[in-house]
């Protein structure tokens, strides 16, 4: 570092995978570089260039069985020799350093292919080949963008306790190691992240997503005026995009809610990285290599929501396995609990959540699907006796379940958040399978299928992140007579309801509109559509907009099967349909089931002479009148 910059504040800006891959993201990459070193000492953290590192670990799985590897490493190769020809001038120097680094990973994979096996060592020196590759092309592609730059060599500047696989920092030494080494650095730092070093210099690798751990971790010990993570999202969002199309991007938050949504799912930032920052007052952005003007999110100990606004975002975790232990002959429900909990802890079996009722004995965990097997057997062997003597039942397991988290600060503060939640859940008739609340309570999560996760993340979004009243959305099934009249009457009055047609179909096609159909020409419209019919009722049930209707104005049979799982799922059914509700009585009674779940049946038709007689004849009844 030149004297003239020793008056600057550090920032350390790490770059994830997808944001050192290829020209157009390096060219953005150098650009921030360049502006920060204007105002700051920038350090630099790179991950492997995108998918590497999972490939170096199919390469190592594929030596240990015994199969050809060098396929995978060849390509690898490849793959690198091109990147230095599309990032930086002809350089003979780097390409042979790209070459001396896979003729040792190959040597390494030969060994382990001899043996059919390998060891922590082995593993993290393959693994460690994308960073430390990387490293060197972006320090030498910064360089011909006018960016003095230079690789530190992998795990330099990191020491670490030495376990391989997932080393620990030595923060101190780190300090120490930094304080000797920067003071004659020329130029910016280029750091391989994920990889350090233990005290007798072996390479040694932090885990996953130990890139933004080595980020952190040259934050809190240079010491940094705060770290950038740039990735390819904007920053930290209210939900899953491929879930919510409508989700924001939150300008700021806690690392207390930044913290929970990670751990439920949304893996923005490694959530070690995330705790060291906040122990020592590092602050964080997020920020997108793919539009690097957008403000991102900023994170730090004061920015959680306050009681105007207590939710924060929302996160979904599916895959997951809910464990039921119920222990009828057992009266300590705590040690039933404790029991479990240990033996799914010494099979290093991760327990996502936990719930327990205080009236029974009985224990709810929540546990990765590739998990379920070992965590039932788990738990058979810890209750073996108990189960011999009815004490304990089998566990029962729920897999492919989907847990879905409410996150937010001033949800402390504020009443009725829960009851909202299952409010909404309920009128989208989703079933809630375990319920769990965290001791901070700034988190709720509710488990329910895997089926209905999404259905679950939407509603929850639109209640808490659209909370202003919106027209119902309506869905009209036949244009014949009544439905054609229907239609007309709904355009006509179409200023003084709040009301919103966004489907409409007949016998062959289906007219989908969800920004609403223009009634004022729906003729043409449905004349003009290509949807399958059968569209209708999905679109309705897959809808998270609440409230929803469904409008039965066809004489069919068919129709009519799907009134349950209209109301099942929240939809309202109105129906002029004669069909639906004159069959066997069990089928009535089956429908007025599912009508209890949230929404509402409303039938009325014809009989005799035309008239509507059936609700008059309903509303005697209610009054007292028998008929």
């Amino acid at each position: 570092m030149s004297p003239a910059s020793e008056d600057r504040p550090f920032r350390v800006l790490k770059f994830g995978g997808t944001s050192v891959t290829g020209l157009p993201k390096v060219e953005v990459l150098a650009g921030v570089v360049a502006e920060r070193a204007r105002t700051h000492r920038p350090v630099v953290v790179v991950s492997a260039f995108s998918g590497v590192t999972d490939a170096l670990g199919r390469a190592l799985e594929v030596a240990a069985l015994g199969g050809d590897w060098a396929p995978l490493v060849e390509e690898l190769h490849g793959r690198h020799e091109r990147a230095v020809d599309e990032l930086v001038a002809p350089d003979d120097a780097l390409h042979a350093v790209v070459t001396e680094r896979f003729e040792e990973v190959g040597r390494l994979l030969q060994g382990v292919a001899l043996v059919r096996e390998w060891t922590p060592r082995v593993r993290d020196a393959v693994l460690s080949t994308g960073e430390t590759l990387s490293a060197r092309i972006l320090a030498a592609a910064l360089g011909e963008r006018g960016v003095p730059a230079r690789p530190v060599p992998p795990g330099a500047w990191l020491p670490t306790d030495g376990a391989f696989g997932s080393a620990e920092p030595d923060l101190a030494a780190t300090a120490e190691t930094l304080s000797e080494a920067l003071p004659s650095f020329d130029g910016v730092p280029v750091v391989p992240g994920f990889i350090g070093a233990s005290r007798e210099g072996e390479t040694t690798t932090l885990g996953r997503g130990g890139s933004d751990l080595s980020a952190a971790v040259l934050g809190v010990c240079l010491p940094g005026d705060r770290v950038e993570i740039w990735t390819d999202v904007d920053g930290v969002l209210t939900a899953d995009p491929r879930i919510v199309g409508e989700a924001e991007t939150l300008a700021r938050m806690s690392f207390d809610e930044l913290l929970e949504l990670a751990h439920w799912g949304a893996k923005v930032v490694h959530p070690a990285a995330a705790r060291l920052l906040r122990a020592r007052g590092v602050p964080l952005e997020i920020r997108n290599t793919a539009d690097p003007n957008a403000l991102g999110t900023g994170v730090d100990a004061q920015s959680g929501t306050g009681e105007e606004h207590p939710v924060r975002a929302l996160a979904s975790r599916s895959h997951a396995t809910l464990l039921h232990l119920d222990a009828p002959g057992v009266e300590d429900p705590a040690a039933l609990t404790a029991r479990a909990l240990e033996a799914l802890r010494q099979h290093r079996i991760e327990v996502i959540m936990m719930t327990q009722g205080s009236s029974e004995a009985a224990v709810c965990v929540l546990v990765p699907d590739s998990a379920r097997d070992a965590a039932r057997r788990a738990l058979d062997e810890a209750f073996h006796l108990e189960r011999l003597t009815g004490r304990v039942d089998a566990v029962r397991a729920e897999e492919g379940c989907t847990v879905v988290t409410v996150v937010g600060d001033g949800m402390r503060r504020r009443v009725g958040i829960s009851g909202r939640v299952f409010g909404v859940l309920g009128h989208h008739g989703v079933n809630v399978r375990a319920i769990a609340q965290g001791a901070s309570e700034r988190n709720i999560s509710v488990v329910v299928t895997g089926e209905q996760g999404p259905l679950a993340v939407r509603a929850i979004h639109q209640a808490f992140f659209a909370p202003r009243p919106r027209a119902a959305e309506v869905w009209v099934a036949g244009v014949g007579r009544v439905g054609e009249t229907l239609l007309d009457q709904l355009a006509e009055r179409a200023e003084h309801q709040r009301l919103r047609v966004v489907g409409i179909g007949r016998s062959r096609v289906a007219l989908l509109a969800p920004d609403g159909v223009d009634l004022t020409a729906w003729r043409d419209a449905v004349e003009a559509a290509d949807d399958p019919p059968e569209l209708l009722v999905e679109a309705a049930v897959s809808s998270a907009h609440h409230p929803r209707i469904f409008v039965d104005c066809t004489a069919s049979s068919e129709v009519p099967r799907h009134y349950r799982r209209l109301l099942e799922s929240g939809v309202s059914v109105v129906a002029a349909n004669k069909v639906g509700f004159a069959g066997p009585v069990e089928d009535w009674r089956g429908l007025r089931e599912s009508a209890r779940v949230g929404a509402s049946a409303y039938y009325e038709t014809t009989v005799g002479a035309g008239l509507p007689v059936l609700r008059t004849v309903a509303d005697l009844v209610d009054t007292g009148d028998r008929v």
